[in-house]
């Protein structure tokens, strides 16, 4: 039975999710294509209710005696996944800026919809790209979670950005891009709307930032010209990260977006802004950089390669990307 369970270390929920075993492998067929009799016969972007949630209105929280030493709750929220085309090999740069386009706003009106839902406190939007990050499906798609708590990782973020505007009347965020920007070491490509950089402190060879040039706490805030901003330059990001070793290279992709409701950083505007995290997991060609001790048993990341040589790659990457003409 799926429910959550608070962790009093960490402050935070795990989720349990028994359902998740019962996920079919599809060697053979794809049930995202069109004609696969599981979806429309005609799409260019498309959302579906995940037929194995982590998290729904429908699962109940398991009965506790009174006065247990543990805590456990109801794994209430939503879980989506989005098709970025009908195409079963296209990739994001594949597809004309238009059709990246209509993604975008395909994410944004989904955070839209999903922020109505009282049960929910964060939207959170990803890709799990390859089978090196546990995708089971290679048609191109992400997911969208709607949390009932404000994850770890993006609560983190929040203090930390709320404790350096407190200390200094200042966005962090917008600060990094700044000194990233100054410095232009390991800057890899930026528009009028978007920096693309691996930051000085990346966790992950390649791993890519792409961050608003302006305060925007969520995907609602971005104006239509934003978003095809946004498009060209995750065209951009994603053709130079495969073309580094001239395959598809597999990697998370997370949208960190400000929590829609949350009292507690009820004022993110002051202090938070939207910016996307690349994490590859490669750490050469035919190699996969795995978390070890120091990654998951202390949460103390070990990066291979530092920023600037990284981005020194991936800005060549990108040029040899813009002769390909793609």
């Amino acid at each position: 039975m799926n429910h959550l369970r608070w962790n009093p270390l960490l402050k935070t929920y795990t989720l349990i999710a028994t359902n998740r075993i019962q996920r079919p492998i599809f060697p053979d067929e794809c049930p995202f294509c069109p004609g696969s009799g599981k979806i429309k016969d005609t799409y260019d972007v498309l959302y579906l209710p995940n037929e194995f949630p982590v998290l729904s209105n429908e699962f109940k929280a398991p009965i506790q005696e009174n006065g247990s030493f543990f805590k456990s709750g109801a794994s209430y929220g939503q879980c989506e996944v989005i098709l970025y085309s009908p195409d079963h090999f296209a990739t994001l740069y594949d597809l004309e800026n238009s059709h990246v386009e209509k993604l975008i706003k395909l994410w944004r009106d989904r955070s839209l919809e999903l922020s109505k839902n009282a049960s929910i406190e964060y939207i959170h939007i990803f890709e799990n790209r390859g089978q090196e990050v546990g995708s089971s499906i290679h048609h191109p798609h992400g997911q969208i979670y709607g949390y009932p708590f404000i994850p770890l990782k993006l609560k983190t973020e929040l203090d930390s950005c709320k404790e350096y505007f407190l200390q200094t009347n200042k966005n962090l965020i917008l600060e990094l891009n700044a000194q990233e920007e100054s410095e232009q070491k390991r800057i890899i490509t930026s528009n009028k709307s978007f920096l693309a950089y691996i930051p000085y402190f990346a966790e992950h060879p390649l791993g890519v930032f792409i961050s608003s040039r302006r305060q925007k706490s969520f995907l609602t805030d971005f104006t239509n010209e934003e978003i095809t901003d946004l498009a060209m330059i995750l065209k951009d990001v994603t053709g130079a990260l495969d073309a580094v070793y001239k395959k598809p290279l597999p990697y998370t992709m997370s949208i960190h977006q400000a929590p829609h409701k949350s009292k507690e950083y009820f004022d993110n505007k002051n202090y938070y802004s939207l910016h996307i995290e690349f994490s590859p997991v490669l750490k050469d060609a035919s190699n996969v950089k795995f978390h070890g001790g120091s990654e998951m048993g202390a949460w103390a990341n070990i990066s291979t390669k530092p920023a600037e040589e990284s981005a020194e790659i991936l800005r060549n990457a990108l040029q040899i990307f813009k002769k390909a003409g793609r």
